[in-house]
């Protein structure tokens, strides 16, 4: 069947209601993510891989099992981390900064049992098989600055629609940036839901314009 997947990457489902008027909507319910970072999610949402296939959480890959225990002090770290959680996560920025590898929020004493190596699943394929169909895939341009990449993921996928492509992802993901830096319930974090609502409107209508037999399914990762 002919389907236009639209992600949109950290849409609540508490807000879902945004866009239940559209018509092209039929049906709605609520997932439940599994354990991880939303990355994680997206493999699993896309790829089909249960949580022990992936073995990372976040951007870190489990290495091999490693017996070895981990010194007494980075254990301490390990306490630290958890009391001291804002501090942590400065500290994770700035050494991930400096080292130019993510970090994933782990303990000190696993960092030397994963390898950074994971990613954007739908940033780093142009083409993903999903159920034995093969599916076109628009995400973000990294050389684009947030405010642009979701306006230019919609114009793509209206270009590729226009050039006959029946299966389609294509990825909203600037909902997620905008709660990050403004917060929930914010007033930019509206402003973004009603745009993103008009934007999933006017690109599933465009599918179905074109393929009128088609489907168009929204989805998202997780609900901050």
């Amino acid at each position: 069947m002919k389907k236009l997947i639209i992600f949109v990457d950290g849409f609540p489902w508490s807000d879902a209601s945004h866009i239940d008027g559209i018509d092209f909507i039929r049906s709605s319910f609520p997932m439940v993510p599994s354990y991880g970072y939303s990355v994680n999610l997206h493999h699993e949402l896309f790829a089909g891989k249960s949580p022990d296939d992936l073995g990372f959480f976040g951007d870190a890959n489990r290495k091999e099992l490693i017996n070895s225990s981990p010194p007494w002090f980075l254990k301490l770290l390990d306490w630290f981390r958890l009391k001291l959680p804002f501090i942590s996560r400065v500290t994770y920025k700035i050494v991930s900064k400096l080292f130019k590898k993510p970090m994933a929020f782990l303990p000190p004493s696993l960092l030397s049992k994963f390898e950074f190596s994971g990613g954007y699943l739908l940033q780093l394929n142009d083409s993903l098989e999903i159920g034995g169909t093969n599916f076109e895939v628009i995400c973000f341009d990294t050389k684009l600055k947030f405010g642009e990449r979701d306006y230019a993921a919609l114009e793509r996928g209206k270009e590729l629609i226009d050039d006959a492509v029946e299966n389609l992802i294509v990825a909203f993901t600037e909902l997620d940036w905008v709660f990050h830096v403004n917060g929930f319930r914010s007033t930019k974090y509206n402003q973004k839901i009603s745009t993103l609502t008009s934007q999933i409107k006017q690109l599933g209508d465009y599918y179905l314009s074109k393929f009128p037999d088609g489907e168009v399914v929204v989805v998202s990762d997780h609900g901050m």
